[in-house]
């Protein structure tokens, strides 16, 4: 059972790298082409990634989407936390801001 947790994570963590490293289009290839056992479709980890792949493809509805359906499954702390200020961003914010003191927060 931990062995099928790790290796699902880690091929969703290759989808996420990939999307940074090739664009956010090459990792959402990647997602469609995985077949995760039906308890990570459903998880705000799967949920999250295609929305910010999505967002940072610019396709900012599609975003908006799987971050309400993120929203609906996530723990209390992550959601107010994490997906409720991502969900809120205003269209082509980036991810992240970088104050006067150089440092990047989300």
């Amino acid at each position: 059972c931990f062995l099928a947790l790790a290796h699902a994570e880690g091929l969703l963590h290759a989808a996420v790298a990939a999307s940074y490293a090739e664009g956010p289009d090459t990792g959402l290839a990647r997602l469609e082409r995985l077949r995760p056992p039906t308890w990570l479709l459903g998880s705000h980890l799967w949920l999250g990634a295609y929305a910010d792949m999505h967002a940072r493809a610019a396709r900012f509805e599609l975003a908006r989407a799987y971050y309400d359906k993120t929203i609906a499954v996530a723990p209390p702390l992550e959601r107010a936390t994490l997906f409720e200020r991502r969900r809120a961003r205003p269209r082509g914010e980036p991810l992240h801001r970088e104050d006067d003191d150089g440092i990047r927060r989300i």
